[in-house]
C-alpha cells in the first residue's frame, strides 16, 4: 500500500472584491495606503515615502526660487500618485501584511501624515496674483505668482506681500525701501535713504505699458539690483510721488514703494507697513495673461 505525499502549498487567497474596492478608494486618498490594505505593507511604505520626499523637495525648490526644479518635483509627486493607484489596481494576491485592524490603523496614520504634509505645503507656499501695474516692470497686471513664507528677516530691496494696513482683508505687493531707524525722503523722484541717494541708472529701455513716455531704470539697494519705471513727463505725475518726507521709520515697521514709481499707492500715501502684517515673498511667475492672450515669456520668471 502506498501513501501519496505532497509539498504543495495552498495558493494565496485572492482579495475579496470589497477589500479591493476599499484599497482602490484609500489609494486615491493617500499614496501607498491601498497597498497596506492589500497586505503589501513594504511596497506601500515605499510609494508613500516617495511622494512625501517629492512634496518636500518641491517646497524647498520654491523657497530657494528654482521654478524649473519646483515643477519637476510637482510633476514627480503627481506621477507617483498616479503610479501608486495603478499599482494598487494591478495587485492580485496579498503577501502577508498585518491584520485588518492593524492595516486600518496604519492606513489612518499614513492619511494623517499625508494630510500634515499637505497642510505644511499650503502653510509655506501659496499662489497669488497681481491685479494692477503698480509693480511694473518687475511684475505686471495678470501675473500669477508662487510665493513662500519668509524665513529670517526681511530687508531693504526685498519684495513682500502683506496685509494692507488700512484694510487687512486686502493684500498688497511692494518693495521694501526703508527699515526701522532709516530716514526716507524723495526729491525730484530720486529716493534718498539716510541722506544718500539710492543708486540708479537709466537702461535706455522704453516702457511697453503706457501711451505716456516712460523709461526703465535700474536701481540698486542693499546689494539688490532691480528695475523700476519712471514717467518722463512730470506733468502727468502727482507731486507726492516725486516730493516726499523726510520721515524716520519707527521700530517694527518698513517703508515700501512700488516699482512703478509714478503709479503706485504705497507708503507715500498711506504710511508704513507693520512687520506683523508681512505674509509672504514672491518667488516666480507661474502663469501670465492679458487681453492679448498668454504671455509665455513671463512664465517661470524669477522675482527679485
Amino acid at each position: 500500500m502506498s501513501t501519496e505525499s505532497t509539498n504543495e502549498q495552498p495558493a494565496p487567497e485572492h482579495p475579496s472584491r470589497l477589500r479591493r474596492a476599499i484599497a482602490f478608494l484609500v489609494a486615491f486618498i493617500t499614496v501607498g495606503a491601498g497597498h497596506v490594505v492589500l497586505g503589501q505593507t513594504n511596497r506601500g511604505f515605499k510609494w508613500f515615502a516617495s511622494v512625501i520626499a517629492a512634496v518636500a523637495l518641491f517646497i524647498v525648490a520654491v523657497i530657494i526660487g528654482w521654478p524649473s526644479l519646483a515643477w519637476f518635483f510637482a510633476a514627480a509627486a503627481a506621477a507617483i500618485r498616479l503610479g501608486s493607484i495603478g499599482d494598487t489596481l494591478r495587485l492580485r494576491k496579498p503577501q502577508g501584511g498585518f491584520g485588518k485592524w492593524t492595516a486600518t490603523l496604519i492606513s489612518l496614520l499614513m492619511l494623517g501624515i499625508g494630510q500634515f504634509a499637505g497642510d505644511a505645503a499650503l502653510a509655506l507656499i501659496r499662489a497669488d496674483s497681481q491685479p494692477t501695474d503698480s509693480m511694473y516692470p518687475t511684475i505686471e497686471a495678470g501675473d500669477h505668482l508662487i510665493t513662500s513664507r519668509i524665513f529670517g528677516r526681511v530687508g531693504r530691496g526685498d519684495l513682500i506681500i502683506f496685509d494692507y494696513p488700512l484694510d487687512p482683508t486686502k493684500r498688497y505687493l511692494k518693495r521694501i525701501i526703508g527699515v526701522a531707524g532709516d530716514t526716507v525722503e524723495i526729491r525730484g523722484g530720486q529716493v534718498i535713504l539716510n541722506g544718500k541717494p539710492i543708486e540708479r541708472m537709466s537702461s535706455g529701455q522704453r516702457c511697453a505699458l503706457y501711451d505716456f513716455k516712460c523709461t526703465i531704470w535700474r536701481e540698486t539697494l542693499a546689494g539688490k539690483t532691480y528695475r523700476i519705471s519712471i514717467l518722463d513727463d512730470s506733468s502727468y505725475v502727482e507731486k507726492t510721488s516725486r516730493e516726499f518726507g523726510p520721515v524716520v521709520i519707527p521700530n517694527s515697521y518698513v517703508f515700501v514703494l512700488g516699482d512703478n514709481r509714478d503709479n503706485s499707492a504705497d507708503s507715500r500715501y498711506w504710511g508704513n507697513v507693520p512687520v506683523d502684517l508681512i505674509r509672504t515673498k514672491p518667488k516666480f511667475v507661474y502663469w501670465s495673461s492679458s487681453q492679448s492672450g498668454i504671455r509665455w515669456n513671463r512664465i517661470n520668471q524669477v522675482l527679485d
